[in-house]
């Protein structure tokens, strides 16, 4: 099972490459795409950081601010074969 950690600012519009989703830099890739999506009204002010684990046929990515804020975190699941990305839940 590999597991990744990134810590970074969102970034709207990142490019990520097509499916199958096969690593975890991937995997994270479309889960900082789908975050910019769902915040982007209302935009964190402090870095989110990303930790991706393998299962068989998704990619489970975690999703928190790096400092000491409330909310802002969640769950999605990230479909290997497609690169749907599922909300899963959101932590405050």
């Amino acid at each position: 099972m590999a597991a990744l950690f990134s810590g970074t600012l969102i970034a709207h519009g990142e490019e990520c490459p097509p499916p199958p989703v096969t690593t975890a830099s991937h995997a994270i890739c479309l889960a900082k795409r789908f975050v910019a999506v769902r915040y982007a009204e209302n935009p964190p002010r402090w870095e989110v950081g990303y930790e991706a684990k393998e299962m068989d046929s998704y990619w489970f990515v975690h999703y928190r601010p790096t400092t000491r804020v409330l909310g802002g975190a969640g769950d999605l699941e990230i479909e290997k074969s497609s690169g749907t990305v599922k909300f899963i839940r959101g932590y405050k």
